[in-house]
């Protein structure tokens, strides 16, 4: 017997699909407050792939992050415990949900998944169906699962008959969410799109000796040092050390044999920062600056 109530009972009848959690191939993570609106879920595929869009770029403190594909997946929940004696079978609680998640990647991305470890934050599995599976709020809100804890745990290296692998360990901290509101959002048209748009640090680093007319430098993937193409002059600007206003970059070309990009400016170059802009306003979606070039002419 339970130790509750549950209300009213809801009747069981026959559904024309069986639609239930399947088994997860990745997950995002987010902060404690983040929710797709219960609006944005009414309209739509459509809708929810640009609201997530957005939210994969925003600032830091609001951004949420759409972790590597799984290469292997263990739930290690525990079962459900009971008081069991002579006189009676008493029900305690439903056990912790919690489950390993396996990843072949990078060191350089191993070492920037451990700096996600910790707890407060929300979870969104994603299931083989591309389904996102999350809590529904009294406000029809959607959000993901609270974690009491998550954990890179160190690299299980290659025995010679299996790859190298990381693993993170994540419980949730309400093991009867999923079952008492849970929801199942369709991501099927958008899913493969969206992960073709994660964020990719990269590194601005300067060439040569800036100058009044002219500032070259080159962009870079922080994890394995690729040279990145197609950025436009609008994805950068000098921040001037005088007043912190902006010198805006008019024309930008790129050498194709070196990556070298040359920018230069209808105002002159004065001593300042120069930067990529933010994620959410450059031209190309998946990137980020680990920092800014210190220009001195």
């Amino acid at each position: 017997m339970a130790d509750e109530c549950v209300g009213a009972k809801q009747n069981i009848g026959m559904v024309r699909c069986t639609k239930l959690p399947q088994l997860p191939k990745g997950m995002f993570t987010t902060p404690p407050n983040f929710v797709i609106p219960a609006a944005t879920i009414a309209a739509g595929q459509d809708a929810i792939y640009e609201y997530l869009l957005d939210a994969m770029k925003a600032s830091a403190d609001a951004r949420i992050y759409f972790w590597p594909r799984f290469v292997g997946y263990e739930d290690i929940s525990d079962p459900a415990v009971y008081d069991e004696n002579i006189l009676a079978d008493l029900f305690v609680f439903n056990g912790k949900s919690k489950f390993n998640a396996m990843f072949n990647e990078s060191l350089c991305v191993h070492k920037a998944m451990i700096t996600h470890n910790g707890s407060g934050h929300r979870v969104i599995p994603i299931d083989i169906k591309n389904q996102l599976n999350m809590t529904e709020l009294t406000n029809g809100d959607a959000a993901g699962f609270l974690v009491s804890l998550q954990n890179m745990e160190k690299l299980k290296r290659s025995d010679g008959t299996t790859a190298t692998k990381s693993i993170v360990r994540v419980v949730l901290a309400d093991s009867d969410e999923l079952d008492r509101n849970g929801v199942l959002l369709d991501a099927g048209d958008f899913l493969s799109e969206l992960s073709t748009k994660k964020l990719t640090d990269v590194d601005v680093v300067v060439s040569g000796t800036p100058t009044t007319s002219l500032i070259k430098f080159t962009v870079k993937t922080s994890c394995d040092q690729e040279s990145v193409s197609g950025f436009v002059a609008a994805d950068f600007q000098l921040t001037k050390a005088s007043d912190g206003t902006f010198v805006p970059v008019v024309s930008l070309t790129q050498d194709a044999a070196t990556g070298i990009y040359s920018a230069s400016s209808a105002a002159a170059f004065v001593d300042g920062t120069f930067n990529l802009k933010a994620p959410s306003v450059i031209s190309l979606d998946s990137y980020e600056s680990t920092g800014s070039i210190d220009i001195n002419v």
